[in-house]
Order: C-alpha cells, then structure tokens, then sequence
C-alpha cells in the first residue's frame, strides 16, 4: 500500500460522517480522481469496503480498515506497551462495548496465550486506575468507572505521545480533527476575553481533558453523582467562573451535548489547576484565593528554603505566582490530575541544584500538612521552571555578555547594527562600539567582536563577520557567538576555582574491581572526614538524598546530601575503569559535593561549568581512562571540550 493510501485511511478515521472528495484531495494534495483511484486500490480485493462511497462523500469502515491495516507488517503493534494502547483505544476511541478475543489475536498477529498474557499484565498496570479487563463467552470487556475510564484514556495519550504531547497535532490521531481545532478555539478565546495566560503545557493537558470529556459525552457516558472533588477555590474576579462557563456555552452550542453538574466541576477544576499568576495581586486577595492559613504555611517554607541553600526568592511577584501554582498543584494531586511535563528529564539534567531545591519545597508542604501522597517527577519540575525564572529575573544583569562592534564610521552604521542587535539580543548581551579608526580595546572589555570590516584584527577574542545588512545568517552566527562566550566565561570560572575544590588527597582510581554506588559514597565520605570536612553522619544523608532522586547520569554520578554541613566547597573523586552499578545505571565516575552555606554562590556558579562540560560533550569517555590526579586535572581544563560544544 502506498503511504499517501495510508494517510486516506488514517485521514477518513477521524471523521465519523461522509467526507467530501475535493476537501480529501486538498488535505492530501492530490486530485479528486486520484482520491478516486486511492479509494478504488484500498477496496479493491476486500470482501466488504473499507471505504464507502455516496453523493455525501466517503466514509471510513472502521472494522474493515483495522483488519485491512492489522495485515500491514509495519502497522503492527510490537510490544506489550504497543498492544495495550491498541485495546485501550479500540475501546475508548472506537467506542466498542466489547472486544471479540480471536479478532484480536487475528489484528495484532500474536497467539491467544500471548494476549490472554497481555491482559492480565494491563488488569496489573492499572489496577490503581481501579479499571478491570475481563473475559467472557469469547469477548473482552472493559469494566470501571465512567471519572476512571477517562483516566485511562488520558494515561494511554500521555504515555504514547510522551514529549510531543504538548503539540495539538498529535491529538488528531486519537480525536476528529475538526474537534480538536474547535475546542482548542473555545479554550483560547476564552482565557484571551478573561485576561489571561495559559501556558502551552496547561494548554495541552485542559485540551486533552476537553476532547475525552466531549468524546464520552458523544457516546452517552456522563460523570455520576457524589463527586470526591472538592469545590473550586475561588479566584480574585472570578475568572475560573467566567472561563468555565463561557468553556460551557459553547461547547454545548458546537457539540450539541450537555455538560452535567459532575463534569461542569471537574472543568472548573482544570481551569482552577491552569492558572499561575494574577495581575496586580494583594496580600488581601492572595490570601482570599489561596486562604490565610496556606499562604502564610508558603511564606514560611520559602524562608525556610532561603536561610538553607541562601537563596532570594520573597519578592512579592515570586511569592505570587508560586503559591498558587503549590495551590494547584495541591488541587492536582487531591484530584489524581497531575500535569505532564515533556521537558522533566531536560530539567533534571541541566538544574540539578534547583531540583535539590525543589525536593525540599515538596518535603516541607508534605511535613506541613499541606499535600499528600506521591508528587510526580513532571510537577517536581514546574517547580523548577519557577525556581528558575526567579533567578533569572535576578541575576539577569550579571549574564549580559559584552559585544563590541567595529563598523565603518558613515550613515549612522554603528547605531542602526546597535539597534538590529539589541532588539534580537537585548537579553544576553550589551553594546560598545568602535569605528574603523580607533584602535580596539584590552580584551578584557569585550567578549567577542562583530564586524563587517575582514580585518585581520589582533585579538584573543571570537570575531564575528556579518554583511552591512543583517541577515537571518548573520543573527545565527552572532547568536552563537554569545553561547560559545558564555561557555568560555564559565570554562575560565572553572579553571580558576579548580584548586578549591579538587584536590589529589580527595581522588580515588579503582582499576580492580567493579563497585556499588552505596559502597562509592562510603568510601569518599569517609575520605572527606579524615580530611576534616565533613561529619560521621554525612554518608547517611547522602543515602537519604540519592533514594529521593537518583543523581546518576550517562556515565557519571553527582551524589551529595540534601543539606549544607561541610566546612567549605570541596568534591571527592572516584574513577572506576571497570564500572560502578548505581540505582540500575553503569557509571565511571563519581563526584561526591559536600557544600558549604557559606559559599553557595560560589559552589553554584562553579556546580554550573561542571554540570554543562559533563552533560553537553564527551569529555566522560577520557575521564574515566586517566589513572591519577594529574590526568584527571589536564583532561576537565582542556578547553577542547568546552569549544566542541555547538
């Protein structure tokens, strides 16, 4: 079968009336007689059509069309993972009551011991769904809740789409096309007439809600009564009230379907859950959205989390915006509707410090009575992105890069680059500028040169060759320029502060025997203490720290503990040629931090080199060869790895 004859088939499921063939064409690019043809080939030699034709249009046989795409190699569903979100959807997208076992073994093309396997695995994957797959007479049934059968269905598109899940397109494959551009239209236009924000995240997962909700509501399945859902928590101007209700107008007015009590809650929830700031907020009106008690019991924590890791984060816009993001988060986790994040991993990657942090944000709402249960990796990591932003906004002043630029002193040439500069890169860089006849400053005045002069030029720093009119490739090569100067401005951070962390006294080569992670952080935590670092009990809380979170990464591990007793900033090395086995993962090396709350900042800036050399090249490979301290300093100081990052 041709891919365009696929794409027909896969294009014709997401509508559930005849479609006409001049809009098929247009979606495919093609002629209306090559539609004709496609149509013609697909149902040519099947015992009933897979595609039906009428004066209205065409329209999909669903059942034909999975039995025709089931004889499709490459169609298949390989894994269990695979097969089990083929049943879910057939179920829940397909709407079938019931599933005939032996059909099934013929459209997946596995034995009927192999599926019989397969179901009790998902009656186990999600038994805490409280969803039930059983057998009877031949046929398999589903069996649960209405509230928990669209969990199921929001688990099985969140978990199959995983990071592109926040692009609306790849909600067409289980949803109408058509669905999914009217609800996301109600979605947006409704915050837009409200005034506010609804971050792509957010988006997505109220969208995906949205569509399960209408879906099951198409097919007759309202929530029923006495809901678990607390009423919403009420927001300054109302604004959950006037998106819930205008969400509600007019998707009964577009689907002709009526949202019940039970689901028009559970829609002001999501809305509820969505929001992260509000616009020219008091404490009066804080405290009248979030309560007294909760937002004084945040204020609390945040001083706690600033005299522990000596950070500043009780301004008034941080403290806004983040305690009702715990407040929805709280509502999230009461409500078994945590938010995905397809950039967890990413974040975890490159903030580790900031998750330490945020771990203990979770830590002391749980200590403090405020949630309860498990908190998800995904929203660990929101609180990260908030962390993150804050300090941006703080230190934004002390990451602008110096950009000199050298132009030819005629028709304002220097100021008109300034401002092309400027408005693409005010928030990385500043200005200086020279003319053609002066000569160029020290060095250490600028950290890269734009011009469009060929020079030669006598300067140890990266120049920069742009056209007299700036074009999309003279914005690209500036904009690398600023991440290779900011990667050089740490790298020399690095180089100089080398010294007060890493020393041969703290530095252990293993070339033996392969060892455990827990055997490792006993070894260098002992080592610490004989050098008079540490205490006797910071082994343990190390352990603590790493069952909360692994901090093993591809190749390396950065174990240390959740507080900051060390005498001063120092990290203990270990480097094991034949591998040490940590929390399911192979690394060779392992620096174990031990940090002190009198040099945070410092450790911070310094933490930050290491962590980008470590993640962002290949400099583990050769590390994990050197034999001794020597090897060891020549290889993390060669700026090789440092400029090999693109």
């Amino acid at each position: 079968m041709q891919e365009k004859q696929r794409q027909l088939i896969h294009l014709l499921k997401q509508y559930n009336k005849p479609i006409s063939g001049s809009l098929l064409a247009r979606q495919l690019h093609v002629s209306t007689r090559t539609i004709q043809n496609y149509v013609r080939t697909i149902n040519a030699g099947e015992k009933l059509p897979v595609i039906q034709s009428s004066p209205e249009g065409y329209l999909l046989d669903r059942d034909a069309a999975r039995t025709l795409l089931s004889r499709l190699p490459e169609e298949l569903p390989q894994t269990y993972k695979e097969r089990s979100a083929y049943i879910i959807e057939r179920f829940l997208i397909d709407n079938c009551p019931s599933l005939n076992l032996y059909d099934l073994c013929d459209e997946l093309s596995i034995s009927y011991s192999l599926l019989k396997n397969d179901i009790q695995k998902m009656n186990t994957s999600y038994a805490y769904l409280h969803i039930r797959f059983y057998c009877r007479s031949n046929e398999l049934l589903l069996q649960g809740k209405e509230r928990d059968i669209r969990r199921l269905l929001n688990h099985m598109i969140q978990e199959t789409k995983q990071k592109d899940f926040v692009d609306i397109d790849v909600l067409k494959d289980y949803f109408p096309e058509e669905n999914v551009q009217k609800i996301f239209s109600i979605i947006t236009g409704a915050y837009q007439d409200a005034s506010c924000h609804l971050n792509d995240f957010a988006a997505s997962n109220l969208l995906l809600h949205l569509l399960i909700m209408v879906s099951r509501l198409n097919y007759g399945e309202k929530l029923s009564g006495s809901s678990s859902f607390p009423s919403p928590a009420p927001v300054p101007n109302d604004s959950v009230s006037q998106i819930a209700q205008a969400v509600r107008q007019h998707i009964e007015e577009e689907f002709s379907v009526s949202i019940g009590a039970e689901d028009f809650l559970q829609l002001g929830l999501l809305i509820r859950s969505s929001f992260t700031s509000l616009s020219e907020t008091s404490l009066e009106q804080l405290e009248s959205a979030l309560g007294a008690h909760f937002l004084r019991a945040i204020q609390n924590i945040i001083q706690e989390v600033e005299r522990k890791y000596l950070l500043m984060l009780s301004t008034d816009h941080f403290i806004t915006t983040f305690s009702l993001h715990l407040k929805n988060l709280t509502l999230r986790v009461q409500n078994h509707n945590q938010i995905t994040n397809p950039i967890k991993d990413d974040l975890r990657e490159s903030s580790p410090f900031l998750y330490d942090v945020a771990i203990c944000i979770i830590q002391l709402m749980k200590k403090k009575g405020l949630v309860q249960g498990t908190i998800s990796e995904d929203e660990i990591s929101f609180v990260v992105l908030h962390l993150y932003a804050e300090i941006e906004r703080q230190t934004e002043n002390e990451k602008y890069l110096r950009c000199l630029i050298l132009v030819p002193d005629y028709l304002n040439a220097a100021e008109q680059l300034s401002q092309k500069l400027l408005a693409r890169f005010s928030d990385q860089i500043t200005l200086t500028s020279v003319s053609a006849m002066e000569a160029l400053p020290s060095p250490s005045h600028y950290d890269f040169l734009v011009t469009t002069l060929n020079g030669p030029f006598s300067t140890p720093r990266e120049v920069v060759h742009i056209s007299p009119v700036m074009t999309p490739r003279d914005y690209l090569a500036v904009s690398k320029a600023i991440e290779r100067a900011q990667n050089r401005r740490s790298f020399d951070y690095l180089t100089e502060n080398f010294s007060y962390y890493f020393s041969e006294k703290n530095f252990l080569v293993n070339t033996k025997t392969a060892q455990s992670g827990e055997k490792v952080i006993s070894e260098l935590s002992r080592l610490l203490q004989q050098n008079g670092y540490v205490d006797s009990d910071f082994a343990r809380r190390v352990m603590l720290r790493e069952a909360a979170v692994s901090t093993a990464y591809r190749g390396f591990a950065i174990p240390h503990a959740a507080d900051m007793n060390a005498s001063c900033n120092v990290i203990a090395v270990m480097i094991s040629q034949k591998g040490i086995q940590w929390n399911g993962h192979t690394v060779h090396i392992v620096f174990l931090m031990a940090i002190s709350p009198d040099m945070l900042i410092d450790f911070q800036m310094f933490y930050q080199t290491l962590a980008l050399l470590l993640t962002e090249t290949s400099i583990i490979d050769s590390l994990q060869n050197c034999a001794n301290f020597e090897q060891f300093k020549k290889v993390l100081l060669d700026p090789h790895f440092i400029e090999s990052i693109q």
